[in-house]
């Protein structure tokens, strides 16, 4: 963390900022900060310290050493400095560091510190030195004071502000541009400071483009130069406005999986700030959401039967509104589907000659019914699938097993429609039930023919409308 504190020039002006500044360093301390005694001499200036000898107690037992001397570093950059130290492996550790200073004009001070880099900025040009004492019951060491000593020169002036500052909008997406004066001391990095919005360094460039659409409304924005001395006078203001513009229709497409639609899109206009999209659903079973921008799909699902439309409607947010909308229609299809199971005896051939066979099956029959809106006619599908197994009595027919399917195509009415090869009847109008009858069964490559009434593939199923 950087504190920075500015130091007069005056005697005692310096003396107290530079306290200050190096008082701010308290926070770094420990949380219990070891009790020191001060090492300075009446007149300001740092006492020679000589770490104590470890010597033999009366006890001939050797007593404590005092601390080994603590490493230091220092960095300037500019009108600051960063300070970094490091404890010494020798000796026994020490149970508390102080940081002690001298400034110009004959400022000096100590400080306890536990942190082992710390910083200071603004510091007034001239000579300083910085120690690292380190204390245990046995003495006191310090570091080496010459690899402390570091010198402030006189800092740069500040830049002069950037001139020519503009704007130009393509679409909702917004270039700030200007120029960076020719005059004064050189920036280090340009600002963009936009009210309610921030501070937003850019570097040297001559300009800043937003990374998408802005939405609406009208932003005050200054930009300023910056070097290690300080900010530059702010270049302008100027009121960059971006105008309501509705987005154009978003390019919409569908997908229908039985009772469920999914929506997908994309922005008709890219460049035009877009806050959300209104999706709306009508048809049997009607709904209307709103999603974020970031949102480019929607999925519908449990949708009862029927003919439904679908929009989906950019907006921009605020009294801007909506813009156009896309628009698709689709159809959601009845579905009935039923497990089965049975067996049946038939002769077929195979290589080995004519076989009788014992047929075992289950599977599955899929309705899937479309009512026109007429409201009595009827068109769709039907699907027949499961597995088999089968055994011969015959020694030289070998058993088979595998899996059967089928699908036919639906026409006809309400009260009675036929799929080539199967006839379904219903008595009614209303919720229908009944059986789906085959009199031939394909199983994998062997067509078995049997008698119809006489080992019947019998398919029970439900269907709504």
């Amino acid at each position: 963390m950087v504190q920075k504190v500015f130091v007069d020039s005056g005697p005692d002006a310096s003396r107290e900022a530079a306290r200050a500044l190096f008082q701010a360093a308290r926070a770094e301390r420990a949380s219990a900060p070891a009790t020191t005694q001060s090492l300075l001499t009446s007149s300001g200036g740092f006492r020679d310290v000589v770490a104590s000898r470890a010597r033999p107690n009366e006890a001939g037992i050797a007593a404590a050493a005092a601390p080994g001397v603590p490493s230091i570093q220092v960095s300037v950059n500019g009108t600051s400095v960063t300070i970094s130290w490091t404890p010494s492996s020798s000796g026994d550790p020490a149970t508390s560091f102080v940081l002690k200073y001298s400034a110009p004009g004959g400022v000096s001070g100590q400080q306890p510190i536990s942190a082992r880099t710390v910083t200071f900025g603004g510091l007034s040009p001239g000579q300083y030195q910085v120690q690292i004492y380190a204390t245990n019951s046995a003495g006191t060491t310090c570091s080496v004071p010459v690899a402390g000593e570091f010198t402030i020169v006189n800092a740069p002036a500040v830049p002069d502000p950037p001139t020519q500052l503009g704007y130009s909008l393509d679409g909702g997406i917004v270039t700030i541009s200007w120029l960076i004066a020719s005059t004064g001391a050189p920036p280090i990095t340009l600002v963009v400071l936009a009210e309610g919005l921030g501070e937003f360094p850019v570097g040297l460039s001559g300009g800043i483009t937003t990374s998408g659409p802005m939405p609406p409304g009208t932003y005050v924005v200054r930009v300023l130069a910056r070097n290690a001395s300080g900010d530059s006078r702010p270049a302008g203001p100027i009121s960059v406005v971006v105008p309501c513009t509705p987005p154009a229709a978003p390019q919409l497409s569908k997908s229908v999986s039985g009772s469920s639609v999914t929506l997908n899109w994309s922005s008709g206009s890219p460049k035009i700030y877009t806050s959300s999209y209104v999706v709306t659903i009508s048809g049997p079973s009607p709904s209307q959401v709103s999603v974020g921008s970031g949102t480019l799909t929607y999925t519908a699902s449990s949708l009862q039967p029927g003919d439904y439309t679908a929009t989906v409607q950019a907006t921009s947010g605020g009294s801007c509104g909506g813009g156009a909308v896309s628009t698709v229609s689709f159809t959601i299809t009845s579905t009935s589907q039923a497990t089965f199971t049975g067996s049946f005896n038939g002769t077929g051939p195979n290589a080995s000659g004519s076989c009788t066979w014992d047929v075992n099956y289950n599977g599955t029959a899929t309705l899937n019914l479309t009512l026109q809106p007429d409201g009595l006619t009827l068109s769709g599908t039907i699907q027949v699938g499961g597995n088999y197994s089968a055994t011969s009595t015959n020694s030289n027919c070998k058993p088979d097993s595998g899996k059967f399917g089928d699908t036919k195509s639906i026409s006809g009415t309400v009260n009675r429609f036929t799929a080539s090869g199967l006839t379904i009847d219903f008595p009614g109008n209303g919720s229908f039930s009944g059986s789906v009858l085959s009199t031939t069964l394909a199983i994998g490559t062997l067509t078995v023919s049997y008698p119809a009434g006489t080992g019947s593939v019998v398919l029970p199923i439900t269907f709504r409308r």
